[in-house]
């Protein structure tokens, strides 16, 4: 009778522990699984990060061109202007030259 309740026992154990093997091995590839996932998710915003810098350096290359093409543009204005101003000095001396004499 002991013999019995002590194979109906192990049995019993048996059965436990192949059920919490069953729930280790689930929760191993849960967390493989997820480790898969976040080094997917990493991955991604990596490559996420690397197109918006690199977006960046354009915007900022093309911010650059903008300012240095503006900044030719004034200095083109200001010396059309100066020539300008050149022009009309001149033609207020030779003006000048003509009332003296």
């Amino acid at each position: 009778m002991q013999a019995e309740e002590y194979q109906k026992r192990l049995k019993e154990l048996l059965i436990k522990s192949e059920e919490h093997e069953t729930v280790i091995m689930a929760a191993r590839r849960k967390y493989k699984d997820d480790e898969v996932n976040r080094q997917k998710e990493a991955q991604i915003a990596l490559e996420e990060a690397e197109r918006l810098r690199r977006e960046a350096a354009k915007i900022e290359a093309a911010e650059r061109e903008k300012a240095r093409a503006l900044a030719e543009e004034e200095e083109r204005e200001a010396n059309r202007l100066r020539l300008v101003a050149e022009e009309e000095a001149e033609g207020l001396i030779n003006r000048l030259k003509i009332i003296e004499e």
